[in-house]
């Protein structure tokens, strides 16, 4: 795993802390079992890399926190045309304000259908990297359209190009 992929995951999991801690009396009430944990990576990230910061991602959650009963997992971000079909979608994308219907797409399909198949817990964080950020945010609204309570959702972003989290999730910028 390159060092930037690693430095970005350990970023993500100090952030969850900062977060954690910043609203420690909520969680405490909070039961964290039955939660998975879903990860959606960006651009140019092979499966077996985005299933490597998921272990990653885990590893570093379970250094802090308690873990036992999170499931951890991930929805993969195909590459197309070598990057340049992802630079295009994320550029369409980014132009998207939060009102506007999401861009319909074949990956997002797939990713739904992915998550649909992956999800056995009552609370569902998804976390997105880069163009991740822009699915999770879709994911989000589709769990919410089809009855899943916000207060069962959680988002959160690194590195995001896009404007807003669903749900008015955190995210982690280089100025942040």
């Amino acid at each position: 795993m390159s060092i930037v992929r690693y430095v970005f995951l350990v970023s993500i999991v100090f952030f969850l802390g900062i977060t954690y801690d910043a609203h420690a009396q909520e969680l405490r009430t909070c039961d964290l079992g039955n939660t998975t944990v879903v990860y959606v990576n960006g651009i140019l990230t092979t499966e077996e890399q985005a299933e490597s910061d998921k272990v990653t991602l885990r590893e570093q959650y379970a250094s802090r926190f308690d873990t036992s009963g999170m499931q951890f997992d991930f929805i993969h971000n195909p590459s197309r045309l070598s990057g340049a079909g992802d630079l295009a979608k994320a550029a369409l994308q980014a132009r998207r304000s939060e009102d506007e219907t999401p861009i319909h797409d074949h990956d997002l399909e797939v990713m739904l259908n992915q998550l649909h198949e992956q999800l056995t817990t009552q609370k569902v964080v998804l976390v997105g990297h880069s163009q991740g950020g822009f699915y999770a945010n879709q994911l989000y609204a589709y769990l919410v359209e089809n009855g899943i309570p916000e207060s069962a959702l959680a988002v959160y972003h690194t590195g995001t190009p896009a404007s807003f989290v669903a749900g008015e999730g955190a995210y982690t910028t280089s100025a942040t």
